[in-house]
């Protein structure tokens, strides 16, 4: 399976459902930071991440709807 992220790279998918475990072992890793450069930085991460993340639960939910 392929996905786009959001900088429009297309990204092959072998695992839906281990990668969405991965990206959301990720997510809960959270980083404190002082410097304003940093917390954006930071906030980038988490966006492309949740990104990344809702577009596999939309196709983990495709291929569970055409599994019967």
């Amino acid at each position: 399976m392929y996905i786009q992220d959001i900088e429009g790279t297309t990204i092959v998918i072998n695992d839906v459902t281990g990668t969405i475990r991965m990206i959301r072992a990720f997510l809960n890793f959270e980083q404190k930071h002082s410097e304003p450069s940093l917390q954006r930085l930071e906030q980038r991460r988490i966006e492309y991440w949740e990104d990344i993340l809702q577009k596999l639960l939309a196709l983990d939910s495709d291929d569970e709807h055409t599994k019967y």
